[in-house]
């Protein structure tokens, strides 16, 4: 199995450019065919950094993919030697600061899921 190494890095500064200057709906339109295969793609998080990982989150949460979201909060947490509980209080408080709901709603619905796992 070949994991493809892709460099998000391009694609969000090109995104956040966008974004300072308002201009958020040329923004999605033109990175939007890029966005969603470095979603579909499979990726290596190993070599990611934690910068870039929290930024695929955001992406991730963006497209409601839970899978994606799920996987980088499990990379991030085994990375700091902290539960996955930990992490996903620590993306909440990140995407309650940074004003971006859509990574709070995912952060909710991971935690939600994990409630559920557990208590049945």
């Amino acid at each position: 199995m070949i994991e493809a190494e892709i460099d998000i890095t391009e694609a969000m500064e090109s995104f956040s450019k966008a974004a300072k200057s308002y201009d958020l709906s040329s923004a999605v339109r033109e990175n939007l065919d890029e966005i969603g295969r470095l979603l579909t793609m499979k990726v290596n998080l190993k070599n990611m950094s934690n910068i870039e990982l929290a930024k695929l989150f955001d992406l991730a949460a963006k497209a409601d993919d839970r899978h994606l979201a799920k996987k980088i909060v499990y990379r991030l947490a085994y990375r700091h030697h902290e539960s996955f509980e930990a992490q996903l209080r620590y993306l909440g408080k990140r995407a309650v600061k940074r004003e971006n709901y859509s990574s709070f709603n995912m952060v909710a619905k991971l935690w939600k899921d994990r409630r559920i796992k557990f208590t049945n």
